[in-house]
C-alpha cells in the first residue's frame, strides 16, 4: 500500500496567547455601554469567540498574490522539519492589538506585526474574535476591514470601532498550520 501524503501547508500565523487576546478584549468592552459592548457580549453568550487567536500572514489560496512570501515562509517551515524535533514553530513575532472592530456578523482586532521581517498579505493584518453564525467564515474579517478603510465606522456604516487603551503587545509564534485530513 501507498504511504499516506503528508498533509498540504493550509496557512502562516502568528498564533498569539489566548488569554492575553480574551483579556484585552474583556477590559476594552468592561467601560461602555451596553449599546457599544452588545455584539461582545452575544458572541460570548452564544459561544461563538474563537477558541484561539492567530494573525494570518499567508493562507494558501493567496500565494498568487505573493510567491515569493510563501517561498519564505515554506522554506522556514522545512528547515524547522529538519531540526531534531520537527516543529510547525518557525519564528516569533511582537503584535500590537490596536483596534476592535465589528459589524452584526463578525469582530476582529486591527493589528500591527511589530517586528520586522514579517508581513501579512492580508489588507489590513487582524486578529478575528468572532462570528456571529458557524455559517459565517473567519475570513469574513477581511471584507469589514475593507469596507472599514473605505465608509469607517459609526453613524450608517453598521461598522463599530473601539480603541484598544495603552500599548497591548504580545508575543506571538509564527506558525505553519497543516490541511486538515477531509472526512
Amino acid at each position: 500500500p501507498k504511504a499516506p501524503k503528508p498533509p498540504a501547508l493550509e496557512y502562516f500565523c502568528v498564533s498569539l496567547p489566548t488569554n492575553e487576546v480574551r483579556n484585552t478584549i474583556d477590559k476594552a468592552f468592561s467601560t461602555q455601554s451596553p449599546e457599544i459592548s452588545k455584539f461582545y457580549r452575544q458572541l460570548q453568550g452564544n459561544r461563538r469567540v474563537q477558541p484561539t487567536f492567530h494573525v494570518t500572514l499567508m493562507h494558501r489560496n493567496t500565494v498568487s498574490q505573493d510567491p515569493d512570501l510563501w517561498s519564505y515562509l515554506s522554506s522556514l517551515h522545512a528547515s524547522a522539519q529538519l531540526s531534531e524535533q520537527p516543529s510547525d514553530l518557525i519564528g516569533e513575532c511582537r503584535v500590537r492589538l490596536e483596534r476592535i472592530v465589528w459589524d452584526g456578523r463578525v469582530m476582529c482586532v486591527v493589528a500591527r506585526l511589530v517586528d520586522e521581517g514579517w508581513k501579512s498579505v492580508n489588507v489590513v493584518a487582524h486578529v478575528t474574535i468572532g462570528t456571529a453564525a458557524q455559517n459565517i467564515k473567519p475570513k469574513e474579517s477581511n471584507d469589514l476591514l475593507e469596507k472599514w478603510l473605505e465608509v469607517g465606522s459609526g453613524g450608517d456604516t453598521g461598522i463599530g470601532e473601539l480603541l484598544v487603551e495603552g500599548s497591548v503587545v504580545l508575543k506571538g509564534e509564527v506558525r505553519a498550520v497543516m490541511q486538515q485530513p477531509r472526512r
